[in-house]
C-alpha cells in the first residue's frame, strides 16, 4: 500500500508508548481474537468441547458484517502480506482473491505513493500513531491506479504486542477526477480573472464599478485620470451618490443640466439599462437585445478639465438575478471633438474661400471684359486729342509772337494728354493681368506656341526696358553653347515676353537705382535658364515660397521711387498678379519658376524652359551688353 503523505490529515497520537514489535522471524502470525470477534483462519479446528453458541454467533455476524461491506476490508500483517481480504477490497484492486493473496500491500501500491505508507507504518508500528488515514493509489491488475482512502489501525495480541493491521479502503476515484476539475477550473477562473483584471487596468476607457449602496467600488487608471480623482475633495468617498455626481456638474450634449434622475449610472442603480436623457430604462431581460445605450454628456473634472464623454452604464446582477450594483463606461471625446469641430471650422471656411474665389474670378472676367470695351474707346479717343493737339501745337507756332500764351496753354495740354495716355496703358496693363488670372482660375489660358529665337527675345524685352528707364543698368549676360547663336524654342513670344518684363520691371522698382540689374541667359543640355538678379533689399526665407501666391504682396518691401519711367510704372499692378501669372505661364511651358534671396543683399528671379533639341558645342565666353 502507498499512503499520500500530503493529505493534509493528521492522524491521532497513541496514549502508551511504543512496544516490541514480536519476532523477526517472518513467519505467518496467527490472528488472535479481538474483544467479541475472533477473526479465524480456514484451518482453525473448533475446540473439542465445541465453541458456544454466542461466540459461534458473533463469529458469523463479523464474516457477514466483513464480506458485505461497501468498502473494502483487509487484515495485513506486519510483512505485508494479506491475511483476509473482503471481495469489495477485490474489486476496487481487480484481482481475483487467489491473485491478490499471493501479493503484498507493497505490490499493489503506486511506486509514487510507498515511502509515505512505509513511514506512516513505522510510526504506529513504534507507538507514535494509534492509526492514520490518507488519501493514496493502488496499481490494479491492468496497471491503471486507482485513488484510495486508507484507514489503518493496528491490533495488538493479549499481551500488547502488534499483531497485525486492519485497512479500510474506499474508492475515491471519482472524487479525485472531480477535485481535478475543479482545480483546472479554478486555475482556468484564476487565470481569466487576472487576464480581465489586466485589462481593466490598462483599458483606455474609464471604468467605474459601483455597490449596490451607490459607494465606488474600484476605477482603473482612465477613469481616475480622466476624472481627475487624485485631486477629489477630502471626504469625497463619504458623500452619498447624488452629493457625489453633483460635483461633476453633469450636462446633456447641449450643455443643458442634466437632471439627476436621468444620468446614466442613476438609472443602471435602478436597475434599468439604456435610460437617460429623457429615455425610458428597459428591463434586464431586454439588455440582452438592446445593450447599454450611450450617451453624451459633458462634465467638470476635478482637475478643472471641462469633459466632453460618451457614457454608458449597465446593472451588475448575481447568479440569481439580485442587483449588486453598477459599472459605468466612459469615453473621452474631448479631443476628437475639438478636431472635429476644428475641420468643421475649416470646412466652412474652405467652403466660403471657394465662393468668394468663385465670385472673384466671375467678378475678375466680368471686369476685365466690360472694362476693357470702354478703355479702348477711350484710348482711341485719345489718340485723336494728340493728333489735334500736334496740329493745334504747330498752328500756335506760327501765331506765337502775337499770341505766346497760346503756345504754352498747348503745351500744357499736351503734357496732360501724354499722362493720360501713360495712365490708360497702364490701366490696360491691369486689366490684361485681371483677364490673364481669369483665364488661370477658369483653366483657360491660351498659348500660342511658335518657333523663336529666346536670346533675341530676351534682348528686344531688354532693350525696351532701357529705353522705357534711360537712367537704370541693365546688363545682359548670354552663355550658351555657340556664343551668340540663336536659341531655338517653341514657345508663346508674347507670355514668354511677359515673363521677362515682369521679372526685370520688378527688380527695377525694388532695388537702388544707382545698382544694376543683371540679366542673363544659360543653357545646359536639354534646358534653358533665364535669371534675373537686383541688389534690392530681399527676401525674407519665410516669404519667398509666398511670392507666388495670388494677390500676395510682400511685407515691407516698397518701390523705389521714380525709378521707373512711366512704360513701367506698375507692371504688374499692386495687385500681387504678376508673379502668380508668371508662374502658370511657365509651368504651361513645361518649365519651372524659383528664387534665391539674401536680405539686404538682394534677390535673383529665374524659370527654365526645355529645350526641343539639346545644343551641342563647347561653351563660349561671356556676351555683355550695357547701357
Amino acid at each position: 500500500m502507498q499512503f499520500d503523505a500530503s493529505a493534509g490529515q493528521r492522524p491521532a497520537r497513541l496514549a502508551r508508548p511504543a512496544t516490541d514489535l514480536g519476532d523477526d522471524t517472518g513467519t505467518t502470525r496467527h490472528i488472535r481474537p479481538t474483544p467479541g470477534i475472533r477473526p479465524t483462519r480456514e484451518d482453525d479446528q473448533p475446540e473439542p468441547d465445541g465453541p458456544e453458541p454466542e461466540l459461534l454467533e458473533s463469529e458469523q455476524l463479523f464474516r457477514t458484517m466483513f464480506e458485505r461491506s461497501v468498502v473494502g476490508l483487509a487484515h495485513v500483517d506486519l510483512d505485508g502480506r494479506w491475511l483476509r481480504f473482503n471481495q469489495r477490497f477485490c474489486d476496487i484492486l481487480g484481482y481475483s482473491r487467489e491473485e491478490l493473496a499471493s501479493r503484498t500491500f507493497q505490490d499493489v501500491t503506486h511506486p509514487d505513493d510507498l515511502a509515505a505508507s512505509l513511514v506512516c507504518l513505522r510510526r504506529v508500528l513504534t507507538g507514535e500513531l494509534e492509526g492514520y488515514e490518507l488519501d493514496k493509489r493502488y496499481l490494479r491488475r491492468d496497471g491503471t491506479p486507482v485513488w484510495v482512502h486508507l484507514t489503518v489501525t493496528l491490533v495488538h495480541t493479549p499481551e500488547g504486542a502488534p499483531d497485525y493491521f486492519i485497512s479500510m479502503v474506499q474508492d475515491i476515484t471519482e472524487r479525485k477526477r472531480l477535485e481535478r476539475e475543479r482545480e483546472v477550473a479554478r486555475v482556468q477562473a484564476e487565470h481569466q480573472a487576472d487576464q480581465l483584471d489586466r485589462i481593466f487596468e490598462a483599458a483606455a476607457d474609464g471604468l467605474i464599478v459601483w455597490g449596490a449602496d451607490g459607494r465606488l467600488v474600484r476605477e482603473n487608471p482612465a477613469a481616475r485620470r480622466m476624472l481627475g480623482l487624485d485631486a477629489a475633495p477630502p471626504g469625497f468617498q463619504q458623500l452619498r451618490l447624488r452629493e457625489r455626481l453633483a460635483l461633476y456638474a453633469v450636462r446633456d450634449e447641449h450643455n443643458r443640466p442634466m437632471p439627476y434622475e436621468e444620468w446614466p449610472i442613476v438609472c443602471a442603480m435602478r436597475g434599468e439599462v439604456g435610460a437617460g436623457a429623457g429615455g425610458v430604462g428597459v428591463g434586464a431581460g431586454d439588455w440582452a437585445e438592446t445593450g447599454p445605450e450611450e450617451h453624451d454628456v459633458r462634465v467638470r473634472a476635478f482637475n478643472e478639465r471641462e469633459l466632453e464623454l460618451t457614457c454608458s452604464a449597465a446593472p451588475l446582477r448575481d447568479r440569481e438575478g439580485h442587483l449588486v450594483g453598477a459599472v459605468t463606461v466612459l469615453h473621452d471625446r474631448t479631443e476628437r471633438n475639438r478636431l472635429a469641430r476644428e475641420r468643421e471650422a475649416a470646412r466652412a471656411d474652405e467652403l466660403a474661400a471657394r465662393e468668394a474665389n468663385r465670385r472673384m474670378e466671375q467678378f475678375l472676367a466680368v471686369a476685365a471684359h466690360d472694362l476693357r470695351t470702354p478703355l479702348t474707346a477711350t484710348i482711341g479717343y485719345l489718340d485723336l486729342a494728340q493728333h489735334q493737339a500736334e496740329r493745334l501745337a504747330a498752328a500756335a507756332t506760327a501765331v506765337q509772337d502775337a499770341y505766346p500764351a497760346l503756345t504754352r496753354q498747348v503745351a500744357t495740354m499736351r503734357d496732360r494728354l501724354e499722362n493720360a495716355d501713360q495712365g490708360t496703358a497702364r490701366l490696360a496693363r491691369l486689366l490684361t493681368l485681371l483677364f490673364d488670372t481669369a483665364a488661370l482660375r477658369a483653366d483657360r489660358l491660351e498659348l500660342r506656341r511658335a518657333p523663336c529665337d529666346l536670346a533675341a527675345l530676351v534682348r528686344e524685352c531688354v532693350t525696351t526696358l532701357r529705353v522705357a528707364a534711360p537712367l537704370r543698368t541693365i546688363r545682359l549676360h548670354t552663355l550658351a553653347p555657340a556664343g551668340d547663336a540663336p536659341i531655338p524654342v517653341e514657345v508663346d513670344a508674347d507670355r514668354i515676353g511677359q515673363v521677362i518684363t515682369n521679372f526685370v520691371s520688378n527688380a527695377l522698382k525694388y532695388a537702388p537705382p544707382d545698382r544694376p540689374i543683371d540679366v542673363s541667359v544659360l543653357v545646359r543640355g536639354s534646358r534653358l535658364r533665364v535669371a534675373v538678379c537686383d541688389q534690392g533689399p530681399g527676401i525674407l526665407e519665410a516669404e519667398r515660397a509666398r511670392v507666388w501666391e495670388l494677390f500676395h504682396r510682400v511685407p515691407g518691401v516698397t518701390a523705389q521711387s521714380g525709378t521707373l519711367a512711366g512704360a513701367t510704372a506698375g507692371v504688374g499692378g499692386s495687385l500681387g498678379l504678376g508673379l502668380h501669372i508668371c508662374k502658370a505661364i511657365v509651368e504651361a511651358h513645361g518649365g519651372r519658376v524659383g528664387v534665391k534671396s539674401t536680405v539686404g543683399q538682394g534677390s535673383t528671379f529665374w524659370f527654365t524652359l526645355p529645350l526641343p533639341t539639346p545644343l551641342s558645342g563647347p561653351r563660349s565666353g561671356l556676351a555683355s551688353a550695357t547701357s
